[in-house]
């Protein structure tokens, strides 16, 4: 079986994709902005075939209990490439962590920075089809001073701002508002954003249904809720982190304890950082002048 490669740019952060499989292993990814011709890569992920043994329990394969450990058993923990990675990722088991299933072990190395997927080579389950996706590469940001968030980013006249709000919440039909006047759409619902020298930006993604590789420098997040009049409310940063994490956190289930704490912290230093408002908006438009004169 052939091995796809993927590698693309995400706020300026190289990440590689190693998929040895006949299924898509790259749904919804529209790479082509996106694609580098770098060798090197900042973080890296690997998806594979292995064949399972013995059903084996967690606790006798040393080290399990030291790392963040999710599912008990799996017939793939006897398969060698399998104990390879696990023996690597376990030198450092506060730094890593551990998914297990029937037909499917997921090693998460925060140290490498890189990630492992290994399916059962007599099943084609749907894991290859849905695992590459934004949750995956967004735990592994916060190394890097960045974050994926569920909001649609535009700029306008050199800034960016971010419309965030749950899924049916408007982030794209206010991004095609902006669109038609005259803004940048740099994705229309996850937006990558990073510190940069101490200051904001926020970076396209190829996730969506519009992305655009494009960045620019942050100037606040609004919070969008359909409404049938224009309103503009400040929100406090405690609030704001509220929404954003509330929203977001899912991507971090699987990270350790150390790791979740960085992500974290880099969420509050965001929100503390950028200026934050609601957005009521109604369907016949959004004055885009006085949502940019807010900040």
């Amino acid at each position: 079986m052939s091995v796809r490669k993927l590698t693309i740019n995400l706020a300026g952060i190289v990440v590689r994709f190693d998929a040895q499989t006949s299924l898509p292993p790259f749904p919804g990814i529209d790479a082509g902005p996106f694609h580098d011709i770098k060798n090197k890569s900042d973080i890296r992920f690997s998806l594979r075939g292995a064949k399972p043994g013995r059903s084996l329990l967690s606790r006798v394969v040393p080290g399990l209990k030291h790392c963040r450990l999710l599912g008990s058993e799996s017939p793939l923990l006897a398969a060698e490439p399998v104990r390879r990675r696990l023996d690597k990722a376990l030198m450092h088991p506060h730094s890593c962590a551990v998914q297990l299933s029937d037909r499917t072990v997921s090693i998460f190395d925060f140290r490498r920075n890189r990630a492992d997927f290994f399916y059962d080579v007599f099943e084609i389950p749907d894991f290859p089809a849905r695992r590459l996706d934004f949750g995956l590469a967004a735990m592994f940001l916060p190394a890097f001073s960045a974050l994926i968030l569920h909001a649609a980013g535009i700029v306008r006249n050199g800034r960016a701002v971010l419309l965030a709000a749950p899924d049916g919440g408007g982030k794209s039909t206010a991004a095609v508002m902006a669109s038609r006047a005259g803004g940048t759409i740099l994705n229309d619902d996850r937006t990558a954003v990073r510190r940069v020298r101490g200051r904001w930006h926020a970076f396209g993604t190829p996730w969506g249904r519009t992305g655009a590789r494009a960045s620019a420098p942050l100037a606040g997040v609004f919070f969008l809720r359909k409404s049938r009049h224009f309103e503009l409310e400040p929100v406090s940063s405690a609030d704001a982190m509220h929404l954003l994490w509330e929203d977001n956190r899912d991507m971090f289930h699987p990270m350790p304890s150390e790791t979740w704490m960085q992500a974290a912290a880099l969420f509050h230093g965001f929100c503390r950082q950028i200026p934050a408002f609601r957005l009521q908006f109604p369907l016949d438009g959004i004055d885009w002048k006085t949502v940019f004169g807010a900040v």
